[in-house]
Protein backbone atom coordinates (compact mmCIF):
# COMPACT_ATOMS: atom_id res chain seq x y z
CA UNK A 1 0.00 0.00 0.00
CA UNK A 2 1.38 3.36 -0.97
CA UNK A 3 1.68 5.78 1.93
CA UNK A 4 3.02 8.85 0.18
CA UNK A 5 6.08 8.98 2.44
CA UNK A 6 8.51 6.90 4.47
CA UNK A 7 7.12 5.09 7.51
CA UNK A 8 8.08 6.53 10.87
CA UNK A 9 10.42 4.40 12.97
CA UNK A 10 9.53 3.78 16.61
CA UNK A 11 11.42 2.24 19.52
CA UNK A 12 9.74 -0.13 21.92
CA UNK A 13 11.71 0.74 25.06
CA UNK A 14 11.55 -1.51 28.11
CA UNK A 15 11.55 0.37 31.41
CA UNK A 16 13.25 -2.07 33.78
CA UNK A 17 12.07 -0.28 36.92
CA UNK A 18 8.37 -0.12 36.11
CA UNK A 19 8.20 -3.13 33.83
CA UNK A 20 6.25 -1.11 31.26
CA UNK A 21 6.99 -0.90 27.56
CA UNK A 22 6.92 2.58 26.05
CA UNK A 23 6.59 3.49 22.37
CA UNK A 24 8.63 6.42 21.22
CA UNK A 25 9.82 7.79 17.91
CA UNK A 26 13.38 7.12 16.82
CA UNK A 27 15.01 9.79 14.66
CA UNK A 28 17.87 7.49 13.68
CA UNK A 29 18.27 3.75 14.04
CA UNK A 30 21.91 4.26 14.97
CA UNK A 31 20.89 6.33 18.02
CA UNK A 32 19.19 3.36 19.63
CA UNK A 33 19.68 3.16 23.39
CA UNK A 34 19.30 -0.61 23.54
CA UNK A 35 15.55 -0.77 23.11
CA UNK A 36 13.93 -3.21 20.68
CA UNK A 37 13.62 -1.65 17.21
CA UNK A 38 10.13 -1.66 15.74
CA UNK A 39 9.42 -0.18 12.32
CA UNK A 40 5.72 0.48 11.82
CA UNK A 41 4.45 0.17 8.25
CA UNK A 42 0.80 0.75 9.03
CA UNK A 43 -0.72 4.14 8.09
CA UNK A 44 -3.88 5.36 9.77
CA UNK A 45 -5.92 3.72 7.02
CA UNK A 46 -4.70 0.35 8.30
CA UNK A 47 -5.87 1.23 11.81
CA UNK A 48 -9.31 2.34 10.61
CA UNK A 49 -9.62 -0.94 8.70
CA UNK A 50 -8.92 -2.89 11.87
CA UNK A 51 -11.45 -1.06 14.05
CA UNK A 52 -14.14 -1.39 11.36
CA UNK A 53 -17.43 0.47 10.99
CA UNK A 54 -20.10 0.42 13.66
CA UNK A 55 -21.47 2.21 16.70
CA UNK A 56 -18.23 4.16 17.08
CA UNK A 57 -18.98 6.13 13.94
CA UNK A 58 -22.73 6.44 14.53
CA UNK A 59 -22.73 10.04 15.78
CA UNK A 60 -20.45 11.17 12.95
CA UNK A 61 -22.81 9.54 10.47
CA UNK A 62 -25.85 11.11 12.16
CA UNK A 63 -24.26 14.57 12.06
CA UNK A 64 -23.47 14.17 8.36
CA UNK A 65 -27.03 13.01 7.64
CA UNK A 66 -28.58 15.92 9.52
CA UNK A 67 -26.23 18.38 7.85
CA UNK A 68 -27.17 17.17 4.38
CA UNK A 69 -30.86 16.97 5.25
CA UNK A 70 -30.91 20.63 6.26
CA UNK A 71 -28.85 21.71 3.27
CA UNK A 72 -31.06 19.75 0.88
CA UNK A 73 -34.07 21.80 1.98
CA UNK A 74 -32.68 25.22 1.13
CA UNK A 75 -32.75 25.32 -2.72
CA UNK A 76 -36.35 24.09 -2.84
CA UNK A 77 -37.44 26.45 -0.08
CA UNK A 78 -36.18 29.41 -2.09
CA UNK A 79 -37.96 28.24 -5.25
CA UNK A 80 -41.18 27.80 -3.22
CA UNK A 81 -41.18 31.27 -1.66
CA UNK A 82 -40.35 33.30 -4.81
CA UNK A 83 -43.97 33.47 -6.13
CA UNK A 84 -45.24 34.57 -2.70
CA UNK A 85 -42.54 37.22 -2.45
CA UNK A 86 -43.72 38.70 -5.75
CA UNK A 87 -47.27 38.90 -4.42
CA UNK A 88 -46.21 40.48 -1.12
CA UNK A 89 -43.97 43.02 -2.83
CA UNK A 90 -45.66 43.74 -6.18
CA UNK A 91 -43.16 46.53 -6.92
CA UNK A 92 -40.34 44.01 -6.95
CA UNK A 93 -38.37 44.53 -10.15
CA UNK A 94 -37.65 41.59 -12.42
CA UNK A 95 -33.94 42.27 -11.99
CA UNK A 96 -34.05 42.01 -8.20
CA UNK A 97 -36.36 39.02 -8.49
CA UNK A 98 -33.75 37.22 -10.58
CA UNK A 99 -30.95 38.15 -8.17
CA UNK A 100 -32.93 36.78 -5.22
CA UNK A 101 -33.47 33.58 -7.19
CA UNK A 102 -29.70 33.22 -7.62
CA UNK A 103 -28.76 34.53 -4.18
CA UNK A 104 -28.53 31.13 -2.51
CA UNK A 105 -26.16 29.86 -5.21
CA UNK A 106 -24.06 33.02 -4.93
CA UNK A 107 -23.66 32.47 -1.19
CA UNK A 108 -22.95 28.76 -1.71
CA UNK A 109 -20.17 29.59 -4.16
CA UNK A 110 -18.46 31.88 -1.65
CA UNK A 111 -19.09 29.49 1.24
CA UNK A 112 -17.66 26.48 -0.58
CA UNK A 113 -14.57 28.40 -1.62
CA UNK A 114 -13.85 29.74 1.87
CA UNK A 115 -14.94 26.99 4.26
CA UNK A 116 -13.37 24.15 2.28
CA UNK A 117 -9.96 25.64 2.99
CA UNK A 118 -10.97 26.63 6.54
CA UNK A 119 -11.83 22.99 7.30
CA UNK A 120 -8.34 21.95 6.17
CA UNK A 121 -6.95 24.51 8.60
CA UNK A 122 -9.08 24.49 11.79
CA UNK A 123 -10.74 21.10 11.50
CA UNK A 124 -13.87 19.49 10.12
CA UNK A 125 -16.02 19.58 13.26
CA UNK A 126 -15.34 23.24 14.09
CA UNK A 127 -16.06 24.29 10.52
CA UNK A 128 -19.29 22.31 10.41
CA UNK A 129 -20.44 24.00 13.61
CA UNK A 130 -19.79 27.47 12.13
CA UNK A 131 -21.56 26.73 8.83
CA UNK A 132 -24.55 25.13 10.55
CA UNK A 133 -25.06 28.11 12.84
CA UNK A 134 -24.91 30.44 9.84
CA UNK A 135 -27.49 28.39 7.89
CA UNK A 136 -29.98 28.13 10.75
CA UNK A 137 -29.56 31.66 12.08
CA UNK A 138 -29.95 33.39 8.73
CA UNK A 139 -32.89 31.17 7.70
CA UNK A 140 -34.72 32.39 10.81
CA UNK A 141 -33.60 35.96 10.14
CA UNK A 142 -34.88 35.77 6.57
CA UNK A 143 -38.40 34.98 7.79
CA UNK A 144 -38.55 38.46 9.37
CA UNK A 145 -37.22 40.35 6.31
CA UNK A 146 -38.91 43.77 6.01
CA UNK A 147 -37.95 44.22 2.35
CA UNK A 148 -36.72 42.27 -0.70
CA UNK A 149 -33.23 43.75 -0.29
CA UNK A 150 -32.95 42.44 3.26
CA UNK A 151 -34.24 39.02 2.19
CA UNK A 152 -31.60 38.98 -0.54
CA UNK A 153 -28.85 39.54 2.02
CA UNK A 154 -30.20 36.82 4.29
CA UNK A 155 -30.43 34.30 1.43
CA UNK A 156 -26.84 34.99 0.40
CA UNK A 157 -25.74 34.39 3.99
CA UNK A 158 -27.81 31.20 4.22
CA UNK A 159 -26.09 30.02 1.05
CA UNK A 160 -22.74 30.96 2.57
CA UNK A 161 -23.38 28.49 5.39
CA UNK A 162 -24.90 25.79 3.19
CA UNK A 163 -22.05 25.98 0.66
CA UNK A 164 -19.50 25.49 3.41
CA UNK A 165 -21.40 22.67 5.08
CA UNK A 166 -21.93 20.39 2.08
CA UNK A 167 -18.32 19.34 1.35
CA UNK A 168 -17.33 19.28 5.02
CA UNK A 169 -20.06 16.75 5.90
CA UNK A 170 -18.65 14.29 3.37
CA UNK A 171 -15.04 15.04 4.32
CA UNK A 172 -15.67 14.36 8.01
CA UNK A 173 -17.59 11.17 7.31
CA UNK A 174 -15.17 9.67 4.78
CA UNK A 175 -12.25 10.05 7.19
CA UNK A 176 -13.87 7.68 9.69
CA UNK A 177 -14.87 4.90 7.25
CA UNK A 178 -12.80 1.81 6.35
CA UNK A 179 -12.22 0.98 2.68
CA UNK A 180 -14.67 -1.90 2.67
CA UNK A 181 -18.17 -0.56 1.86
CA UNK A 182 -16.91 3.03 2.11
CA UNK A 183 -18.51 4.04 -1.18
CA UNK A 184 -21.76 2.38 -0.16
CA UNK A 185 -22.08 4.44 3.01
CA UNK A 186 -21.00 7.65 1.31
CA UNK A 187 -23.52 7.20 -1.50
CA UNK A 188 -26.32 6.43 0.96
CA UNK A 189 -25.63 9.78 2.63
CA UNK A 190 -27.23 11.37 -0.45
CA UNK A 191 -30.57 10.00 0.79
CA UNK A 192 -30.45 12.74 3.42
CA UNK A 193 -30.51 15.38 0.67
CA UNK A 194 -33.59 13.79 -0.89
CA UNK A 195 -35.19 13.51 2.52
CA UNK A 196 -34.54 17.24 2.99
CA UNK A 197 -36.26 17.96 -0.32
CA UNK A 198 -39.17 15.75 0.70
CA UNK A 199 -39.51 17.54 4.03
CA UNK A 200 -39.31 20.96 2.35
CA UNK A 201 -42.00 20.00 -0.17
CA UNK A 202 -44.16 18.48 2.56
CA UNK A 203 -43.93 21.56 4.80
CA UNK A 204 -44.63 23.88 1.85
CA UNK A 205 -47.59 21.74 0.79
CA UNK A 206 -49.12 22.07 4.25
CA UNK A 207 -48.04 25.60 5.20
CA UNK A 208 -47.75 27.91 2.20
CA UNK A 209 -51.42 28.22 1.26
CA UNK A 210 -52.61 29.17 4.73
CA UNK A 211 -49.62 30.66 6.55
CA UNK A 212 -47.33 32.01 3.84
CA UNK A 213 -43.62 31.99 3.11
CA UNK A 214 -42.46 33.52 6.39
CA UNK A 215 -43.91 30.67 8.42
CA UNK A 216 -42.41 28.21 5.95
CA UNK A 217 -38.89 29.53 6.58
CA UNK A 218 -39.43 29.61 10.33
CA UNK A 219 -40.69 26.03 10.55
CA UNK A 220 -37.98 24.75 8.21
CA UNK A 221 -35.29 26.00 10.59
CA UNK A 222 -36.21 23.18 13.00
CA UNK A 223 -35.03 20.23 10.84
CA UNK A 224 -32.24 22.42 9.45
CA UNK A 225 -30.96 23.13 12.95
CA UNK A 226 -31.17 19.58 14.30
CA UNK A 227 -27.47 19.02 13.54
CA UNK A 228 -26.56 21.52 16.26
CA UNK A 229 -27.85 19.05 18.88
CA UNK A 230 -25.37 16.39 17.72
CA UNK A 231 -22.20 18.36 16.90
CA UNK A 232 -21.03 18.82 20.54
CA UNK A 233 -20.77 15.04 20.90
CA UNK A 234 -18.84 14.07 17.76
CA UNK A 235 -15.03 13.79 17.62
CA UNK A 236 -12.68 15.53 15.24
CA UNK A 237 -11.35 13.50 12.33
CA UNK A 238 -8.33 11.41 13.45
CA UNK A 239 -6.77 11.84 9.99
CA UNK A 240 -6.94 15.62 10.37
CA UNK A 241 -5.53 15.43 13.91
CA UNK A 242 -2.56 13.41 12.67
CA UNK A 243 -1.96 15.86 9.86
CA UNK A 244 -1.69 18.62 12.46
CA UNK A 245 0.71 16.61 14.63
CA UNK A 246 -1.83 15.89 17.38
CA UNK A 247 -1.02 12.17 17.60
CA UNK A 248 -2.22 11.59 21.16
CA UNK A 249 -5.60 13.16 20.45
CA UNK A 250 -5.95 11.12 17.25
CA UNK A 251 -5.10 7.97 19.18
CA UNK A 252 -7.70 8.82 21.83
CA UNK A 253 -10.38 9.24 19.12
CA UNK A 254 -9.46 5.92 17.47
CA UNK A 255 -9.38 4.16 20.83
CA UNK A 256 -12.87 5.39 21.66
CA UNK A 257 -14.22 4.36 18.25
CA UNK A 258 -12.60 0.93 18.57
CA UNK A 259 -14.07 0.42 22.03
CA UNK A 260 -17.58 1.27 20.85
CA UNK A 261 -17.13 -1.07 17.88
CA UNK A 262 -15.89 -3.85 20.21
CA UNK A 263 -12.70 -4.10 18.17
CA UNK A 264 -9.12 -3.99 19.49
CA UNK A 265 -6.60 -1.47 18.21
CA UNK A 266 -3.63 -3.05 16.39
CA UNK A 267 -0.87 -3.72 18.95
CA UNK A 268 1.68 -1.99 16.72
CA UNK A 269 0.20 1.45 17.33
CA UNK A 270 -0.61 1.26 21.05
CA UNK A 271 1.05 4.60 21.67
CA UNK A 272 1.85 7.55 19.45
CA UNK A 273 0.66 6.86 15.94
CA UNK A 274 2.94 6.95 12.90
CA UNK A 275 2.30 9.91 10.66
CA UNK A 276 2.71 10.00 6.88
CA UNK A 277 3.25 13.17 4.91
CA UNK A 278 5.72 14.50 2.40
CA UNK A 279 6.72 17.54 4.39
CA UNK A 280 6.00 18.96 7.85
CA UNK A 281 3.01 21.24 8.12
CA UNK A 282 4.06 24.37 9.99
CA UNK A 283 3.16 28.06 9.96
CA UNK A 284 6.25 28.74 7.84
CA UNK A 285 5.24 26.57 4.89
CA UNK A 286 1.46 26.37 5.26
CA UNK A 287 -0.14 29.39 3.65
CA UNK A 288 -3.90 29.64 3.90
CA UNK A 289 -4.46 28.69 0.26
CA UNK A 290 -1.79 25.99 0.14
CA UNK A 291 -4.41 23.18 -0.11
CA UNK A 292 -5.94 24.95 -3.11
CA UNK A 293 -2.54 25.19 -4.82
CA UNK A 294 -1.95 21.48 -4.18
CA UNK A 295 -5.03 20.63 -6.25
CA UNK A 296 -2.97 21.56 -9.31
CA UNK A 297 0.22 19.74 -8.33
CA UNK A 298 1.67 17.33 -10.88
CA UNK A 299 -0.15 14.30 -9.51
CA UNK A 300 -3.55 15.99 -9.08
CA UNK A 301 -3.84 18.45 -11.97
CA UNK A 302 -5.70 16.25 -14.44
CA UNK A 303 -7.90 14.78 -11.72
CA UNK A 304 -8.96 18.24 -10.57
CA UNK A 305 -9.69 19.66 -14.04
CA UNK A 306 -11.76 16.67 -15.23
CA UNK A 307 -13.64 16.50 -11.92
CA UNK A 308 -14.46 20.22 -12.03
CA UNK A 309 -15.85 19.91 -15.56
CA UNK A 310 -17.89 16.88 -14.53
CA UNK A 311 -19.43 18.78 -11.60
CA UNK A 312 -20.19 21.78 -13.81
CA UNK A 313 -21.99 19.79 -16.54
CA UNK A 314 -23.85 17.51 -14.12
CA UNK A 315 -25.01 20.54 -12.10
CA UNK A 316 -26.23 22.37 -15.20
CA UNK A 317 -28.37 19.35 -16.08
CA UNK A 318 -29.62 18.95 -12.52
CA UNK A 319 -30.80 22.55 -12.26
CA UNK A 320 -32.67 22.32 -15.54
CA UNK A 321 -34.47 19.10 -14.69
CA UNK A 322 -35.30 19.86 -11.05
CA UNK A 323 -36.23 23.55 -11.21
CA UNK A 324 -37.11 24.56 -14.77
CA UNK A 325 -38.73 21.47 -16.24
CA UNK A 326 -41.61 21.40 -13.69
CA UNK A 327 -42.20 25.12 -14.30
CA UNK A 328 -42.43 24.50 -18.04
CA UNK A 329 -45.01 21.76 -17.73
CA UNK A 330 -47.10 23.69 -15.22
CA UNK A 331 -47.11 26.66 -17.57
CA UNK A 332 -48.53 24.29 -20.19
CA UNK A 333 -51.22 23.13 -17.75
CA UNK A 334 -49.71 19.67 -17.31
CA UNK A 335 -49.56 18.67 -13.66
CA UNK A 336 -51.51 17.17 -10.79
CA UNK A 337 -52.08 20.34 -8.81
CA UNK A 338 -49.51 22.44 -6.98
CA UNK A 339 -45.82 22.42 -7.75
CA UNK A 340 -45.24 21.23 -4.16
CA UNK A 341 -47.46 18.21 -4.74
CA UNK A 342 -45.78 17.23 -8.00
CA UNK A 343 -42.29 17.61 -6.54
CA UNK A 344 -43.36 15.58 -3.50
CA UNK A 345 -44.64 12.76 -5.73
CA UNK A 346 -41.75 12.68 -8.19
CA UNK A 347 -39.21 12.66 -5.34
CA UNK A 348 -40.25 9.06 -4.61
CA UNK A 349 -37.85 7.96 -7.34
CA UNK A 350 -34.85 9.54 -5.64
CA UNK A 351 -34.13 7.05 -2.87
CA UNK A 352 -34.27 3.82 -4.95
CA UNK A 353 -31.84 5.39 -7.44
CA UNK A 354 -29.45 6.34 -4.65
CA UNK A 355 -29.60 2.85 -3.12
CA UNK A 356 -28.88 1.20 -6.48
CA UNK A 357 -25.90 3.51 -7.05
CA UNK A 358 -24.63 2.76 -3.54
CA UNK A 359 -24.56 -0.96 -4.35
CA UNK A 360 -23.08 -0.59 -7.83
CA UNK A 361 -20.09 1.54 -6.84
CA UNK A 362 -18.91 -1.31 -4.60
CA UNK A 363 -19.07 -3.85 -7.45
CA UNK A 364 -16.62 -4.38 -10.32
CA UNK A 365 -18.18 -1.34 -12.00
CA UNK A 366 -16.51 0.88 -9.42
CA UNK A 367 -17.09 4.62 -9.06
CA UNK A 368 -16.20 5.89 -12.53
CA UNK A 369 -18.28 3.45 -14.57
CA UNK A 370 -21.26 3.79 -12.21
CA UNK A 371 -21.19 7.58 -12.66
CA UNK A 372 -21.00 7.15 -16.44
CA UNK A 373 -23.81 4.56 -16.52
CA UNK A 374 -26.20 6.71 -14.50
CA UNK A 375 -25.33 9.81 -16.53
CA UNK A 376 -26.14 8.08 -19.83
CA UNK A 377 -29.38 6.55 -18.48
CA UNK A 378 -30.38 9.92 -17.02
CA UNK A 379 -29.92 11.47 -20.47
CA UNK A 380 -32.12 8.75 -21.98
CA UNK A 381 -34.96 9.31 -19.52
CA UNK A 382 -34.88 13.07 -19.95
CA UNK A 383 -35.14 12.57 -23.69
CA UNK A 384 -38.44 10.67 -23.32
CA UNK A 385 -39.97 13.68 -21.51
CA UNK A 386 -40.28 15.45 -24.88
CA UNK A 387 -43.63 14.03 -25.94
CA UNK A 388 -45.27 14.47 -22.50
CA UNK A 389 -48.98 15.17 -22.95
CA UNK A 390 -50.57 14.11 -19.67
CA UNK A 391 -50.03 14.42 -15.94
CA UNK A 392 -49.60 10.66 -15.53
CA UNK A 393 -46.92 10.48 -18.24
CA UNK A 394 -45.14 13.44 -16.64
CA UNK A 395 -45.10 11.87 -13.17
CA UNK A 396 -43.91 8.46 -14.39
CA UNK A 397 -41.20 9.87 -16.65
CA UNK A 398 -40.06 12.32 -13.97
CA UNK A 399 -39.76 9.54 -11.39
CA UNK A 400 -37.61 7.55 -13.82
CA UNK A 401 -35.45 10.56 -14.62
CA UNK A 402 -34.94 11.40 -10.94
CA UNK A 403 -34.13 7.75 -10.22
CA UNK A 404 -31.01 8.00 -12.38
CA UNK A 405 -30.32 11.67 -11.66
CA UNK A 406 -30.05 11.17 -7.90
CA UNK A 407 -28.19 7.89 -8.33
CA UNK A 408 -25.71 9.81 -10.48
CA UNK A 409 -25.19 12.45 -7.83
CA UNK A 410 -24.90 9.88 -5.04
CA UNK A 411 -21.99 8.30 -6.94
CA UNK A 412 -20.37 11.70 -7.68
CA UNK A 413 -20.67 12.81 -4.05
CA UNK A 414 -19.17 9.52 -2.82
CA UNK A 415 -16.27 9.64 -5.26
CA UNK A 416 -15.19 13.28 -4.84
CA UNK A 417 -13.79 13.25 -1.25
CA UNK A 418 -12.06 9.94 -1.93
CA UNK A 419 -9.68 11.27 -4.59
CA UNK A 420 -7.87 13.88 -2.49
CA UNK A 421 -5.43 13.24 0.39
CA UNK A 422 -6.25 14.49 3.90
CA UNK A 423 -4.21 17.69 3.58
CA UNK A 424 -6.41 18.99 0.75
CA UNK A 425 -9.54 16.81 0.95
CA UNK A 426 -11.96 19.44 2.21
CA UNK A 427 -10.54 22.06 -0.16
CA UNK A 428 -10.76 19.66 -3.12
CA UNK A 429 -14.35 18.68 -2.36
CA UNK A 430 -15.34 22.31 -1.82
CA UNK A 431 -13.67 23.45 -5.04
CA UNK A 432 -15.67 20.86 -6.98
CA UNK A 433 -18.80 22.13 -5.23
CA UNK A 434 -17.87 25.62 -6.41
CA UNK A 435 -18.23 24.42 -9.99
CA UNK A 436 -21.79 23.38 -9.18
CA UNK A 437 -22.49 26.86 -7.80
CA UNK A 438 -21.05 28.50 -10.91
CA UNK A 439 -23.45 26.38 -12.95
CA UNK A 440 -26.20 27.45 -10.56
CA UNK A 441 -25.49 31.10 -11.29
CA UNK A 442 -25.08 30.78 -15.06
CA UNK A 443 -27.87 28.32 -15.86
CA UNK A 444 -31.05 30.02 -14.54
CA UNK A 445 -31.02 33.12 -16.77
CA UNK A 446 -30.16 31.00 -19.83
CA UNK A 447 -32.87 28.44 -19.14
CA UNK A 448 -35.41 31.17 -18.34
CA UNK A 449 -34.71 32.92 -21.64
CA UNK A 450 -35.03 29.66 -23.58
CA UNK A 451 -38.29 28.63 -21.93
CA UNK A 452 -39.84 32.10 -22.31
CA UNK A 453 -38.81 32.35 -25.95
CA UNK A 454 -41.47 29.92 -27.06
CA UNK A 455 -38.95 27.59 -28.67
CA UNK A 456 -39.65 23.89 -28.89
CA UNK A 457 -39.25 21.89 -25.67
CA UNK A 458 -36.63 19.89 -27.56
CA UNK A 459 -34.20 22.83 -27.28
CA UNK A 460 -33.82 22.76 -23.48
CA UNK A 461 -34.29 18.99 -23.37
CA UNK A 462 -31.54 18.56 -25.94
CA UNK A 463 -29.29 20.83 -23.89
CA UNK A 464 -29.83 18.81 -20.72
CA UNK A 465 -29.36 15.50 -22.54
CA UNK A 466 -26.08 16.81 -23.95
CA UNK A 467 -24.89 17.90 -20.50
CA UNK A 468 -25.46 14.44 -19.05
CA UNK A 469 -23.79 12.70 -21.97
CA UNK A 470 -20.78 14.95 -21.43
CA UNK A 471 -20.87 14.05 -17.73
CA UNK A 472 -20.71 10.35 -18.57
CA UNK A 473 -17.77 10.80 -20.93
CA UNK A 474 -15.87 12.88 -18.36
CA UNK A 475 -16.45 10.19 -15.72
CA UNK A 476 -14.67 7.66 -17.93
CA UNK A 477 -11.78 10.12 -18.39
CA UNK A 478 -11.16 10.52 -14.65
CA UNK A 479 -7.62 9.29 -13.93
CA UNK A 480 -8.29 7.54 -10.62
CA UNK A 481 -10.63 4.72 -9.63
CA UNK A 482 -10.97 4.71 -5.82
CA UNK A 483 -12.66 1.34 -5.36
CA UNK A 484 -10.72 -0.62 -2.74
CA UNK A 485 -8.09 2.11 -2.22
CA UNK A 486 -7.17 3.97 0.94
CA UNK A 487 -8.20 7.62 0.65
CA UNK A 488 -4.63 8.79 1.29
CA UNK A 489 -3.19 6.87 -1.64
CA UNK A 490 -1.73 9.54 -3.92
CA UNK A 491 -1.80 9.77 -7.70
CA UNK A 492 1.46 9.30 -9.51
CA UNK A 493 2.55 11.64 -12.31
Amino acid sequence: MSTGGDPTTFLLVKNHESGKTNLRESEDDENSDGGERFRSHEPIGFVIEKIGFGAGQSLVMLASILGWLGDGMQPLLLSFILPSIKREWPDLSSGLDGIIGSSLFLGMLAGSFLFGTVADKIGRRNTLAITSILSVGFTIGGSFSPSPAVLLIFEILVGFGVGGSLPVCYTLFVEFIPVKRRGFYLALLAIAWSLGELIAAGIAWGVMAEYGWRRLLLISSVPTGSILLVLPFIPESPRFLLLKGRERKAFAVLKKVARRNNRPLPISIMGLLPHYKKEPVSPKNAGFFKPLVLLFSKGMRRQTIVLWLLWFFASGGLIGVIIFLPQYFHAKGIGNGTVYEDIFLTTTGNVPGIVLAAFLIETKLGRKKTIALFAFLCAAFIFVLGPVNSSTYLIVASIGGKFFLYGLWAAIDAYTPEVYPTEERSTGSAAANCMARVAGLISPPIYTAVLESGLSIWVPLGTWVGLFIATGILALLLPRETLGQDIDTELEG
